[in-house]
């Protein structure tokens, strides 16, 4: 797909794989949800070689071991920051379950709070990636808004 196919086309396939694994996931089917499990973990797969590809073809080899490093690193940042930021989603859950599920056996909440709480995983996906997709477009537009400028600049020499 790198050979053939454009960075938007692969983000785009990845993407789409990584919305229709996580959504599946969210309905929590028995059995079935492995499947998506399993698409979720293909679609992370492309990202993190697509991800690598793409920083070693622009990255000079002098540097290429630290930009990768770097790229590992935001990798466990990111994780660790979802990771905090669902744990704080289901705390902010558990004060609502709590009067929604009277009595209920403290371990079977703690299952229901998790399966109503996941479907912020595609949700909260798709706005990063919308927020992705933007932030790109500005900067490829503000990028050939420079290159055209210094065109000119050299153009009249």
């Amino acid at each position: 797909m790198t050979g053939s196919r454009s960075p938007f086309f692969n983000l785009t396939v990845m993407s789409a794989i990584t919305i229709v694994a996580l959504t599946g996931m969210s309905f929590f089917i028995p059995y079935w949800g492995l499947l998506f499990a399993f698409i979720l973990f293909s679609g992370m797969y492309l990202n993190s070689f697509f991800i690598s590809h793409y920083l070693n073809r622009i990255t000079d080899s002098r540097h290429r071991a630290t930009v990768l490093s770097f790229k590992g690193l935001f990798y466990n940042l990111s994780y660790g920051m979802i990771g905090m930021g669902y744990s704080l989603l289901m705390a902010f859950s558990k004060s609502n379950a709590v009067s929604l599920y009277p009595g209920i056996d403290p371990h079977l909440l703690e299952s229901r709070i998790f399966a109503d709480t996941f479907i912020w995983f595609p949700k909260g996906f798709i706005l990063a990636l919308v927020i992705l997709v933007l932030f790109s477009f500005i900067i490829l537009k503000r990028s050939s808004n420079l290159d055209m400028a210094v065109k000119k600049d050299f153009s009249s020499d």
